[in-house]
């Protein structure tokens, strides 16, 4: 009852507004002007009990249960550890490069994979990781495995040497 009677003490207004106002050239304008204003005043209501609605938290806004926030948690958890991998095994792989540039100069970046045991990082413990190296030079491969151990600080069990497959076709 109180939205007709805006409706009606708009359209008064309106009206009276109007019959004050000069016609003239902005007489155009001033009638688009009223009619998006007649037109916000009959939405008005469907407005109002939306906003109405967000405001006192009945609105229709999706529920989270614990379960389901555990199980987002857990999944952000996983994809965190394995970004965390990813940079940690990058960084070991820089610096396995690094440290072989000087004496092994056939060796690049792209040459070395470096793999990180996904309880390692979840444990705590020390960093469990095997370092394979791609080379042609596998004569001196206990001479890269010495660097690299020395350098790395990692036991000689967790550095691997292997020929570089040729790619040609």
């Amino acid at each position: 009852m109180e939205w007709f009677r805006s409706i009606v003490l708009f359209t008064a207004a309106i009206g009276f507004a109007r019959w004050i106002t000069p016609g003239g050239t902005f007489e155009p304008y001033l009638k688009f002007i009223v009619s998006l204003l007649t037109l916000a005043v009959i939405l008005s209501p469907l407005l109002a009990e939306e906003e109405l609605a967000v405001w006192q938290g009945t609105a229709s806004l999706p529920t989270v249960t614990q379960e389901t926030w555990a199980k987002e948690t857990e999944k952000i958890q996983a994809v965190q550890q394995l970004q965390i991998r990813e940079v940690l095994a990058r960084r070991i792989a820089q610096e396995a490069e690094t440290l072989l540039r000087d004496d092994f100069p056939g060796i690049t970046e792209k040459d070395i994979e470096v793999y990180i045991q996904q309880e390692s990082l979840e444990s705590g413990a020390s960093l469990p990781c095997i370092v394979t190296v791609h080379t042609e030079e596998t004569d001196r491969a206990e001479d890269i495995r010495q660097q690299l151990q020395s350098g790395l600080r990692l036991p000689q069990s967790q550095i691997r040497i292997k020929g570089k497959e040729s790619t040609d076709g």
